[in-house]
C-alpha cells in the first residue's frame, strides 16, 4: 500500500527549509539559474525602457521565488521609489539591509525614500549609520 503524502508535514518541512534559507520556491518549483537569471533580464529590460509598473511584477515573482537574492531587493526597491511608493521601497531597502548589511548607498537611498515620506528624524538615524546626506 502506498503512503499517503501528509500535506500539512509538507507544508511544516518546506516552512522550516525556507526560514533556514535552504530551500526556495525555485528549487520547489524546479527553476535553475538561467531561468531566474532570465526573469532578472526581463525585469531590467523593462526598467530600462520606462516600463516600471511591469518591471515591479517581475520583480515580485524572483521575490516570491527566491527571496535571498539581495539583488532583486535593491532592484525592486529602485523601482518601488519610482513608481512613488516610498513606504515599498523602504521594506525592500529593509529586508535588503537583512541580506547584506547596511551600506553607503543603501543607506542614503533609503534615508531618501523617508525624507520624501516627512520621517527626516528616521533618515538622520540612517544617515548616522554612515550614509552621507
Amino acid at each position: 500500500m502506498a503512503s499517503k503524502t501528509n500535506t500539512r508535514d509538507l507544508a511544516r518541512w518546506i516552512g522550516r527549509q525556507v526560514r533556514a534559507k535552504t530551500l526556495t520556491l525555485a528549487q520547489i518549483a524546479g527553476l535553475d539559474a538561467n531561468e531566474l537569471g532570465a526573469l532578472g533580464d526581463l525585469a531590467r529590460t523593462l526598467r530600462r525602457a520606462g516600463d516600471p509598473e511591469r518591471a515591479a511584477s517581475v520583480l515580485q515573482l524572483l521575490l516570491l521565488f527566491d527571496p535571498y537574492e539581495a539583488g532583486h531587493w535593491r532592484a525592486m526597491a529602485q523601482v518601488q521609489h519610482r513608481l512613488g511608493n516610498l513606504a515599498d521601497a523602504t521594506a525592500c531597502y529593509e529586508c535588503l539591509a537583512l541580506l547584506e548589511g547596511r551600506n553607503p548607498s543603501n543607506i542614503h537611498c533609503e534615508a531618501r525614500c523617508l525624507q520624501e515620506l516627512g520621517q527626516s528624524d528616521l533618515a538622520q538615524r540612517l544617515y548616522a549609520m554612515g550614509g552621507e546626506p
